[in-house]
């Protein structure tokens, strides 16, 4: 059997990883966490599409992959079906558009003159594949309309969403907490510990309330039969 180099063992680890929308990871502070992974998407769109996408990451700082891949994710209706699952087990894909094979398409009239060969996410990449066998027209076609005709929120719209999560998160309280001292844990236990006695010393009491009184109905039906 042919030794593979160490470029095509990468090639097919990441090919591997793809097929799942998530995979496990290492954190810096040692503990397992959820990572999404990536899939290749290789597709040829016109210059004016290929400039937008560049501008508009650029414009905002981040990757042409990270662009594409939050345009497909805002951008394309939903597919999934359900939530995501726990864990690593992702999202549901319907089986009729993920795995179909023989559905034709309509390209674009013409070739595009750039390519695009980006690592996008395992979740977009579904979701772009999905709404492409869903509707009939191709990866290239779909991408270089979207890029194209992609609506971002004004300013306006985008301090409204801001203020929107920090009034939810004042609301619901979602700021990280402090750790409690062990001279906080030992007041609360104690605090504890004498709310259990007075609530036993409660008990106690109404106990013998109900012994006291059952004890006099008792002896008085005893008086009324003699």
């Amino acid at each position: 059997m042919k030794k593979l180099t160490k470029h095509q063992r990468h090639y097919r680890k990441r090919k591997k990883a793809s097929k799942r929308d998530f995979k496990k990871v290492l954190r810096e502070d040692g503990k397992t966490g959820v990572q999404v992974t990536k899939k290749q998407l290789c597709v040829r769109v016109n210059e004016e599409a290929f400039l937008r996408l560049q501008k508009e990451a650029e414009t905002r700082q981040i990757t042409k992959q990270d662009m594409l891949t939050w345009m497909i994710l805002k951008g394309l209706p939903a597919q999934s079906q359900g939530c995501r699952g726990m864990g690593t087990t992702g999202y549901s894909w319907p089986d009729h558009l993920l795995n179909s094979k023989d559905i034709s398409k309509k390209n674009k009239g013409s070739t595009g003159i750039k390519q695009l060969n980006l690592a996008i996410t395992s979740t977009a990449w579904k979701k772009l594949h999905c709404f492409s066998n869903a509707i009939g027209l191709s990866k290239a076609r779909i991408v270089q309309d979207l890029i194209l005709n992609y609506t971002f929120c004004s300013p306006k719209e985008l301090e409204k969403q801001k203020q929107y999560r920090k009034k939810s998160r004042e609301r619901y309280d979602f700021s990280p907490r402090i750790p409690p001292t062990q001279e906080e844990i030992k007041a609360f236990y104690q605090a504890l510990h004498k709310k259990m006695e007075e609530r036993e010393q409660r008990l106690d009491q109404m106990m013998e309330a109900v012994k006291e009184d059952y004890e006099g109905r008792l002896s008085e039906s005893e008086q009324d039969d003699s």
